[in-house]
């Protein structure tokens, strides 16, 4: 399915702009969605800011790792009474002068089917 917005309890990702062409589907009864962007910010400020926006209840993780001379800064954002809730992003840097390339997914327990509706067809999960 389209991801036309973000849950609620996920921070905006600061100095941001994603694609309208993010997904998000519900398998084995978990909700997961991704989507990329740009930033005006580098890396390090895009994960900094976000950490910092960590709702009170989630944990920030963050992870740095240099390749080449390249490094890509990672912050998953994670609910600390239930571990299935969690909101990641990646930030690297694009070619000098560019945006920074973000990468979003997050993943949480599904919403229950409403009463009466009949669960979908196994054939519509993605990947199967």
């Amino acid at each position: 399915l389209p991801l036309a917005q973000l849950p609620a309890w996920i921070p905006p990702v600061p100095a941001s702009t994603f694609s309208p062409e993010g997904a998000k589907w519900v398998a084995e009864g978990i909700e997961s969605g991704k989507t990329r962007g740009t930033a005006t910010l580098s890396p390090k400020e895009v994960a900094d800011a976000w950490a910092a926006k960590a709702p009170p209840d989630f944990k920030a993780i963050r992870k740095t790792t240099t390749t080449d001379g390249v490094t890509v800064e990672v912050t998953r954002l994670v609910s600390k009474a239930d571990p299935a809730r969690w909101a990641e992003i990646k930030a690297e840097p694009d070619a000098a002068g560019a945006p920074t390339k973000v990468r979003l997914r997050y993943q949480m327990p599904g919403q229950p089917p409403a009463p009466g509706s009949a669960p979908a067809p196994a054939s519509t999960t993605p990947g199967r």
